[in-house]
């Protein structure tokens, strides 16, 4: 089990989903299919994490295994992905769970909201939410 770091920050993002399906169970079924490198190793907290930036930082450290597998069944979630990485308001991309939906974090509300805007305007047959994470403080 995490231990959870003492300061978790608030975050501003913005989720995504391409509005196509991927099953669950056929992600997990093709992550078993893949050749991944499979540590169950917790990773180690830094602390603490005040900013979103720092966050940001140690989630550069971690992984989501069911990324690959699920592109390799929805090829969308690598255009959304593609798409929240390549704006300048995005800190960290990432795929949510087992897909379809991807989050991006931002600095700050005015950077969600101009991510947001510009997404749904891009790709309009996406559904795109710009919202508010709470964090953690003790």
């Amino acid at each position: 089990m995490l231990d959870f770091p003492p300061v978790f920050p608030d975050l501003d993002a913005v989720l995504v989903n391409p509005g196509l399906p991927v099953s669950t169970g056929a992600v997990f079924r093709a992550f078993d299919a893949f050749d991944l490198e499979r540590s169950a190793d917790e990773p180690a907290w830094p602390a603490p994490m005040e900013t979103p930036q720092a966050l940001c930082a140690f989630l550069q450290t971690c992984r989501n295994d069911l990324e690959a597998p699920a592109i390799s069944l929805q090829p969308a979630i690598a255009e959304v992905l593609r798409a929240l990485r390549e704006r300048p308001e995005t800190l960290f991309a990432r795929m949510s769970g087992s897909g379809a939906t991807c989050f991006a974090i931002c600095a700050n509300r005015r950077g969600r909201e101009d991510l947001a805007f510009s997404l749904a305007a891009a790709h309009p047959t996406w559904w795109v939410q710009s919202c508010r994470l709470a964090g953690f403080r003790p």
